[in-house]
């Protein structure tokens, strides 16, 4: 009697379910590619993607079709959407509309008291966002390239 292995669901398929049975989720953000907007350690709450726009923070499969990306859509066209990490200085290969999972509605810093969210789906924050990957982003960018110069230089 031989059985198949059952293989543990990834956060794509947790998200997914949660997203299907109550229409949101919650989950906490790692690493610094969203950084200053989302810094690592961010709870986020996402709904299902009904309409997505440019400056909208998306919840996407990763790279590896298993993990999850939460980055910025920088691009909305026929093909696809297009996105990208506020502090990353490279897109994200384009996915269909059908392939995002939702967009983020509300942020809770770490620093900020349990239970206070933060609005992200508004025009204005679309638009700190736009700003934030316009001006900000590129800037923390190049001292992060110029920190990692300095690095090598000093042997650290």
């Amino acid at each position: 009697m031989s059985s198949s292995p059952v293989s543990a669901p990834t956060p794509v398929d947790i998200v997914a379910a949660a997203l299907a049975r109550s229409g949101r989720a919650t989950l906490r953000v790692r690493g610094t590619s969203m950084h200053p907007f989302l810094p690592g350690g961010a709870m986020v709450r996402i709904t299902a993607a009904r309409r997505v726009r440019r400056g909208d923070v998306a919840v996407r499969p990763g790279l590896d079709g298993a993990g999850l990306l939460v980055h910025r859509v920088v691009a909305v066209s026929a093909a696809g959407v297009t996105t990208r990490g506020d502090a990353l200085d490279h897109d994200d290969p384009p996915v269909t509309r059908d392939q995002l999972l939702g967009t983020v509605t509300a942020v809770a810093p770490r620093a900020f008291p349990d239970g206070l969210w933060l609005p992200t789906d508004g025009a204005i924050a679309r638009l700190f966002g736009r700003l934030v990957g316009a001006a900000l982003a590129p800037a923390l960018r190049r001292l992060r390239k110029l920190a990692c110069v300095v690095g090598v230089r000093r042997g650290i």
